[in-house]
């Protein structure tokens, strides 16, 4: 969970650093980032995600939850591939 906290707090920084933008669709970056995580994966915040969800799951045993994550991580990389 911290892992994916990291990686989604990184990747949201280098976007506004080095991206010269944010998330928000009316203020996408300017640069494209091709360091850091984004040079390995092709979107890193979904990833930091996954792993949050996953640290979730495992905390608190939660099928539901485990269901969510099922279901979240399937419909992201399905769409994002």
């Amino acid at each position: 969970m911290i892992l994916g906290l990291l990686l989604v707090t990184l990747t949201i920084f280098q976007f506004a650093t080095k991206g010269k933008g944010t998330l928000a669709p009316w203020d996408p970056p300017r640069k494209l980032v091709v360091s850091g995580a984004y040079q390995y994966t092709r979107n890193p915040m979904i990833s930091g995600v996954v792993f949050i969800l996953l640290g979730e799951v495992i905390i608190f045993g939660s099928v539901a939850l485990f269901l969510w994550f099922l279901f979240f991580t399937i419909v992201n990389y399905t769409y994002l591939l």
